[in-house]
């Protein structure tokens, strides 16, 4: 559990704690997908095999190969056309979030300031954006309405934003876990590490501006009707911010983190003792070009059952 007050350094230490979870996550995903990959590929090549060759002790393989677990092999092979799905759909929506503020930058005038650049706009907005090259960008609406002290601490935050590259953490979180959405737990995984990103850059304009004028300069952001959420605001919900600025208490249960991710380790460590069995009765793979692996089992109820491996090529 983490509660209010919390540190500055607790809070980064989080961020790098939930940015190495969603990595790491994604590392065990995709290393799950290439294994299914792989039987499916290999189970494929059997069937295929099997029809268009002659081999000797046909019946045999037929026999042995008929209980390849075709239904597990379907399930599979679903999976893998579910997180190609995702996958492209995550790409995708990175391409148009990236294009859509491209055009939005690109439309406004901009001018020069000091550390951050100048949009004109009539709407109220402040946020840093840009992947490899992040800048802060502010709207001359919002100069003209904040007082100094409210203008030194939203740029406080968001060069915050600008020295973590946050943007570009902030994309690799989304591609991976968009990727993963039917896995669950994977969008609270993300909504907890846009909070942190956010709440680890209030607490530095905190440390300039103190923490009414914060907790000041955020309520007339949010509470204007020209406000417009960029940057990371869109996908936080700010209500913890404002809770966390007035000093409410509030739980963001990282505890329960390291207890998900063990779980879904155990979980793809099973699903993968699952699929690399390779002494299940009738197995079947392709080892190279024309030769075909049958391991099975064989003995009877009152001997240990014995592992056997053939071959077949073609006559």
């Amino acid at each position: 559990m983490l509660k209010n007050p919390i540190s500055k350094g607790g809070l980064y230490k989080a961020k790098l704690i939930l940015f190495f979870v969603v990595v790491m996550l994604f590392v065990f995903y995709a290393g799950l997908i290439m294994v299914v990959a792989d039987k499916v590929a290999s189970n494929a090549s059997v069937f295929q095999w099997l029809i268009n060759s002659h081999v000797s002790n046909f019946e045999e393989l037929v026999a042995l190969c008929s209980s390849q677990p075709i239904i597990r092999t379907s399930i599979f092979g679903g999976l893998l056309v579910i997180a190609g799905v995702f996958y492209i759909r995550a790409m995708v929506g990175m391409v148009i979030r990236n294009t859509r503020t491209y055009h939005q930058l690109k439309a406004y005038k901009k001018k020069e300031g000091e550390g951050h650049i100048i949009i004109d706009s009539n709407r109220y907005e402040a946020f840093c954006g840009g992947i490899f090259q992040p800048c802060i960008y502010i709207s001359n609406k919002v100069l003209e309405s904040f007082s100094h002290e409210e203008l030194e601490s939203i740029l406080a935050h968001e060069k915050i934003h600008q020295k973590s590259f946050d943007p570009l953490l902030i994309e690799v979180v989304k591609i991976l876990t968009d990727s993963m959405q039917f896995i669950p737990g994977v969008k609270k995984l993300r909504s907890t590490f846009m909070i942190v990103t956010e709440l680890y850059a209030d607490q530095s304009s905190i440390d300039l501006a103190g923490r009414e004028v914060v907790a000041n300069s955020l309520y007339k952001m949010l509470v204007q009707e020209e406000y417009v959420s960029n940057g990371f605001a869109r996908y936080t919900d700010q209500s913890v911010r404002i809770k966390v600025l007035i000093g409410q208490d509030y739980d963001l249960n990282l505890g329960s983190v390291g207890r998900y991710f063990a779980i879904i380790l155990v979980i793809t460590t099973v699903f993968l003792s699952s699929i690399l069995q390779v002494n299940a009765v009738g197995y079947c793979e392709m080892r190279e070009e024309g030769v075909i692996v049958v391991r099975s089992t064989s003995g009877d109820h009152s001997s240990e059952q014995m592992s056997r491996e053939l071959l077949y090529t073609p006559l």
